[in-house]
This record gives structure tokens, sequence and C-alpha cells, in this order.
């Protein structure tokens, strides 16, 4: 496995660049690539965390271009008591760009954020797709009520590695380096997770879990220790989404 940006640099977890090259050389050959996929899978349930429960998920595709495909989701379960449903300690790195280092950093990039009672009668994501202009890196964030076992929090991106030709080629340097992440690529919105959902529909964030991951994750959730608390009060605000965009609140400003 790569030691490399597994957190900060946003490498999904189990991933190993040497079996990556080996799957997009294959494809290109016209090999069998099922068990090279395989090994690029990924998936840990833990429960034995304070406060929350942990399910990560890894799972891989290559489009018809030769590049590989990662979508990665991380789904956390709240106990239902907590009137914010997010974990109290804890982080996902989308990219280098995009780093949250602590879930009260959703706030701070401008990810809407519902309340637990919100989400009893269903909460609706009205942000989609947010996408990186620095990477082809995109995701999204969504909530669900499970009752009494809890809320969920789910955290899901899409991201293209490139076709591994060669070790160190643009896509790779951008994710992993800080040496060029300030340089806009061009992409259309969504066109990362349509490749690998291969649909254009929206998408069901919690079609990705299976009845056993459902079992898991709201048969035991531990509560918070007393002194664990999670508030947006606190933080400030330096992003809003529009139209899948992080933009800087200063750059909002000027324009009106």
């Amino acid at each position: 496995m790569d030691s490399t940006g597994h957190y900060i640099g946003g490498l999904p977890g189990g991933f190993s660049s040497t079996i990556f090259r080996m799957a997009t050389k294959a494809y290109r050959q016209g090999r069998d690539t099922t068990t090279l996929l395989n090994l690029l899978s990924y998936r840990k349930m833990d429960g034995r965390l304070w406060g929350f429960v942990e399910l990560h998920k890894v799972e891989p595709r290559i489009s018809q271009g030769g590049s590989l495909l990662i979508r990665e989701q991380k789904v956390y379960l709240i106990p239902s008591l907590q009137k914010t449903p997010l974990p109290w300690y804890g982080g996902f790195g989308i990219c280098r760009h995009i780093p949250f280092m602590e879930m009260t950093d959703l706030y701070r990039w401008g990810i809407q954020v519902p309340g637990a009672d919100e989400l009893i009668n269903g909460f609706e994501n009205t942000q989609g797709i947010i996408y990186c202009q620095y990477c082809y890196s995109e995701f999204r964030v969504d909530f669900k009520g499970y009752g009494k076992a809890g809320n969920v929090l789910f955290i899901t991106r899409w991201i293209d590695l490139g076709d591994g030709k060669e070790a160190d080629d643009f896509k790779r340097r951008i994710r992993l380096y800080g040496s060029e992440r300030r340089r806009r690529v061009t992409y259309q919105r969504g066109s990362i997770y349509a490749a690998f959902e291969q649909q254009n529909a929206e998408f069901k964030f919690e079609s990705t879990l299976t009845k056993q991951d459902e079992k898991e994750l709201t048969t035991r959730c531990w509560p918070w220790p007393d002194y664990a608390n999670v508030s947006a009060k606190e933080v400030e605000i330096g992003y809003v989404v529009r139209s899948g965009r992080l933009v800087p609140k200063f750059q909002t400003r000027k324009r009106r």
C-alpha cells in the first residue's frame, strides 16, 4: 500500500500504485482486470469508536478511456440524541485542496449541515456534487435519519487517477504534491461521477449500503463523552458553494 497521501493527499484506503498501474496496463492489453480491481477494493467497519460507528468503503472501476476511477465513501452513525449529526472528532481528506481536517470544517467550507430534527422527515441535499477546481475530484455530503438507531452522515467522493502509463503523471502530481496544486484543471462538473456510476441520474447515496452494512452500522453506537461538542458557533465560514464550486467568501463580497 502507498504511505503517501492517504489522508491529506487524498489517496483512497488500501491503495497501491503498483496494482493501479498493473490494472490499467491489463485493461489496455485487453486482459481481465477483475482480480486486480478487487485488490484495490477496501472495506472496514469500525464500531469501537467512542461516540459513533464508521464504515469505510472503496470501489475501483476503469473507464472506457482507460483511467482508474475510484468511489470512496465514509459513513458515520451518530447517536440520535445528538443535535448535530456529525462525529465529534476525526476528519476526511477530499484532496490536498479540500482537507476536512476535522468535522467542523464542513461548516468552514460552506457545506450544508442540518440539525438532527431536520432529518426526521428527510433532508434534501440542494448542493449536489461539488468539484475541486485544482484536481480531478468530486464529492457530495449527505445525511439520513435512521430513527432511534441514530443519524447517518455520508461523505462520498469520486476521483480520477489517470491511466497509469507514467508513474508520476500530472493527475498524480497534483493529487500528492504541492508544486502544481493551484493550476486550475478543466472538466465538467459531475463527469467523474457519471463515468464511474455509468449514469447521469441523481446519485442515491444510501444505495451503496448492503443489508449487512446497515445492520452493523445501526446495531451499536456508544454515547458521546460528556466533554464532546460539535457546533458551528465558533467556526468562521470561509467559503460558499456555487454551482458545485467552492468559492471564497471574499470573492462573493467583491461582486456585490
